[in-house]
């Protein structure tokens, strides 16, 4: 099976994962949200825990409930550590702005 077949297949499994720990990721989100990180979701902890916490396993032979206990043990500081991380790496920092809002960015004060 040649490597994009593999990635394709381990996507799906973890795809497959995610829908039955949703009510994890869901009470992991609202955790965090409770200790002041506004602009948490479940995907956001889904996508944490796989890209950092899971990125050398094997969906193949891991059990849910393995997942289940690494979602509910994640701290805040490996989070936000993880999510300061991929935003350093985002290639555009500035995406999203509005004109009007870079424009203000960069206007000089009076």
């Amino acid at each position: 099976m040649t490597k994009w077949g593999k990635d394709m297949e381990t996507t799906k499994v973890w795809k497959s994962y995610e829908a039955v720990l949703y009510p994890a990721l869901k009470s992991k989100a609202e955790e965090f949200q409770l200790l002041g990180i506004d602009k948490v979701n479940p995907e956001a902890v889904w996508t944490f825990c796989v890209q950092k916490k899971w990125r050398k396993v094997d969906p193949a032979d891991v059990r849910i409930y393995q997942l289940a206990q690494d979602i509910l043990s994640a701290k805040v500081q490996d989070f936000m550590s993880f999510q300061t991380i991929e935003a350093i790496k985002s290639p555009d920092l500035m995406k999203g702005l509005s004109e009007e809002d870079f424009q203000a960015l960069f206007r000089p004060k009076n």
